[in-house]
């Protein structure tokens, strides 16, 4: 690409490579762009550097592979098959309803920092899971030792909101 001028709308070469520096900076030391940062990187893209959606989201992946970088909204679609398809079904109306246990929600913590290379520390990944689980309509499994169960293990695990 050539530059271009402010007739012309297409993206000039320096706002591409400015994009895409802007888009390693997102990522910070860890080598992980969390949701929350790609949708403010996408925003960016367009507002400040003149990138259509379709360009920005092209930069913003292009960039990712060339630098290892990890897109958390693609762990997030490999978490969800997983979630849905490893999960004990209660309800097979809804998609992904149902329970898990807590060994299948260690092993869904595991594959979450797998694919995201170990970015973040197990605890942010925890919650992270259990947000996913959570906006997914799943619920733990109680205890089948006791008629009651108990959810114990799951509820100390804060949302990433808080």
């Amino acid at each position: 690409m050539e530059d271009t001028y402010a007739r012309d709308h297409r993206p000039s070469r320096v706002s591409a490579d400015r994009y895409a520096d802007y888009v390693q900076l997102q990522s910070g030391p860890r080598k992980i762009i969390l949701v929350e940062h790609e949708q403010d990187a996408l925003k960016a893209g367009i507002m400040e550097f003149g990138l259509s959606l379709k360009e920005a989201s092209a930069m913003l992946r292009k960039t990712a592979d060339d630098h290892e970088l990890t897109l958390e909204s693609q762990v997030e679609k490999h978490m969800e098959t997983y979630l849905t398809e490893h999960c004990n079904r209660r309800d097979s109306r809804r998609i992904g309803s149902g329970a898990f246990s807590q060994k299948r929600f260690e092993q869904a913590v595991d594959l979450y920092q797998t694919l995201t290379r170990g970015a973040l520390p197990r605890q942010h990944a925890r919650k992270r899971v259990r947000d996913m689980a959570e906006r997914m309509g799943f619920e733990p499994e109680g205890d089948w030792l006791t008629s009651l169960g108990t959810r114990k293990w799951f509820e100390r695990i804060k949302p990433s909101s808080e």
